[in-house]
């Protein structure tokens, strides 16, 4: 800073983004004190696509933390400018749990969403057909 406390006019900052923290059932005790969700390793898609919901309508992230997450159902992107953060290896989406033609995470006619560091994987066999990523 200048003297006399003040800032620079021109200087930019990045923009800020709505983040909330969702935690696996067998993530540290420390992540989970600090989640705004708690999964249970049942249906962890509710908690997930809960996270995604409470949202601002701009967007922003949610966070995985490390841990096994089970889906008996799809996470699906409810809008625009929205990103799913997990801990590389460390965070493992099961979607075994899916029917076919159901896909662990589906991103169907919105913009600038992405999925990272998200190790994600669905039944291959058994006769369902799923998918990991869903993108239309």
């Amino acid at each position: 800073m200048p003297r006399g406390g003040t800032p620079s006019q021109g200087l930019w900052m990045p923009p800020r983004i709505a983040t909330l923290f969702v935690a696996a059932y067998d993530s540290l005790d420390k992540c989970r004190a600090q989640a705004d969700y708690i999964c249970d390793g049942v249906a962890d898609e509710v908690q997930i696509n809960a996270a995604l919901a409470a949202l601002p309508a701009e967007g922003g992230r949610v966070v995985l933390s490390e841990g096994t997450f089970i889906l008996d159902a799809p996470i699906v992107f409810p809008g625009s400018n929205i990103i799913i953060e997990g801990q590389g290896t460390a965070t493992d989406v099961n979607g075994d749990g899916l029917a076919t033609g159901e896909h662990a995470f589906v991103i169907s006619g919105w913009t600038n969403c992405q999925i990272r560091n998200i190790g994600t994987h669905t039944q291959s066999g058994g006769g369902n057909i799923c998918h990991c990523i869903f993108i239309e």
